[in-house]
């Protein structure tokens, strides 16, 4: 009977760790041409603004990397961890560090946003929302 409970958890955990993962990948489609790089190409960027852009995607790209490698490990320790016997007290300490890269990722993720927004006019980042928001809906219609 506890198994047939934990089975719905164990999804319900993985379920919500994968959203953290498939989010750094949202911007990053088919040979690297995700979203947000088409997205910038029509928004009008002058020279500048796309130089500075490149120099903040290419400057924090490698702490984005170490983060989700490190984001994919804790969830993949974790999930060993729930398939096996381990104790309660295990499966918090992995839970909790997994929760702690995935908020260490977040932080790292806004900070880029941050920076980017800095580069982007007024128009450029309602456009950029906008276009975000089509993006978005449009995922949800085929998944």
């Amino acid at each position: 009977m506890k198994k047939l409970i934990l089975i719905p958890i164990l999804f319900g955990l993985t379920a919500s760790t994968w959203g953290a993962s498939a989010r750094a990948d949202e911007f990053e489609g088919e040979h690297g041409q995700g979203f947000g790089r088409r997205a910038l190409h029509q928004l009008g960027l002058s020279s500048e603004q796309k130089q500075k852009l490149a120099e903040i995607r290419k400057s924090q790209k490698p702490t984005l990397k170490a983060l989700r490698e490190k984001s994919k490990e804790a969830r993949d320790q974790l999930r060993s961890k729930l398939a096996s016997d381990a104790s309660d007290a295990e499966l918090r300490t992995a839970h909790a560090a997994l929760q702690s890269v995935n908020k260490e990722l977040g932080d790292a993720r806004f900070e880029h946003i941050l920076a980017m927004r800095k580069v982007l006019t007024v128009e450029q980042r309602a456009k950029f929302r906008s276009m975000h928001e089509q993006f978005k809906n449009d995922r949800k219609h085929h998944e």
